[in-house]
């Protein structure tokens, strides 16, 4: 067999896609790490509400998986109060 046939074999796409999906479980606890020192670190971290961080965390690109697991609450809050505060601001600019 020749490196083009090997290389073409099916054989590695399952190992590639283990890889992957590896990797991409391991960036998304070191995004979750950053994202909870960040927090920390901010002026939000002795907020009691869930609201502040949450807008906290979305300005800084976190989706509502990764907001959910930071702040311990579940991405169907999360996504309510994103609809919320988008809601909000769309009626804010609309005045």
């Amino acid at each position: 067999m020749d490196k083009k046939s090997d290389l073409s074999s099916n054989s590695l796409i399952p190992d590639i896609n283990k890889s992957l999906d590896q990797l991409n479980s391991s960036l998304f606890k070191i995004a979750n790490c950053f994202g909870y020192i960040t927090l920390h670190l901010s002026d939000y971290k002795d907020v009691k509400t869930a609201g502040p961080k949450i807008q906290f965390l979305d300005s800084l690109g976190f989706d509502r998986n990764n907001i959910a697991a930071i702040i311990e609450k579940s991405p169907e809050i999360v996504s309510v109060r994103l609809s919320e505060m988008k809601s909000t601001k769309k009626n804010e600019t609309a005045k």
